[in-house]
């Protein structure tokens, strides 16, 4: 898990950002495709994530259209591993609501916030 983390905070901290901007939808879903099964699984073992995790699990949750964001609900997707981010990359982007989008914006997902956590 440790080296997803890194190669993340690398590619979206100073040079890389510098580099190659934002982290756009394709991007994202490269990143998703490439998570080590066991790293997925793994993350959903954490009893006390970091909060820049659990932000971005339950942003992942919202955006699925799932309103229970607890720990527990979110831990039980990511120990689905490959599942979890199949579900992710083949859901209907056009099934999300308006609220579901504010509540995902709500999270403040943003790079500098989510480096500055980490």
């Amino acid at each position: 898990v440790e080296l997803s983390l890194e190669h993340l905070r690398l590619r979206c901290g100073g040079i890389g950002m510098a580099a190659q901007g934002e982290v756009g939808v394709e991007e994202a879903k490269r990143w998703l495709k490439k998570a080590p099964h066991k790293d997925i699984v793994s993350l959903g073992t954490w009893v006390d994530p970091p909060s820049c995790v659990l932000a971005a699990v339950q942003a992942a949750l919202t955006y699925l259209c799932d309103n229970d964001t607890s720990w527990e609900n979110c831990a039980g997707s990511l120990r689905q591993g490959r599942g979890f981010t199949r579900e992710l990359l083949e859901f209907q982007h056009l099934r999300i609501t308006r609220k579901n989008l504010e509540k995902m914006m709500a999270f403040d997902l943003s790079t500098h916030r989510v480096l500055s956590q980490g």
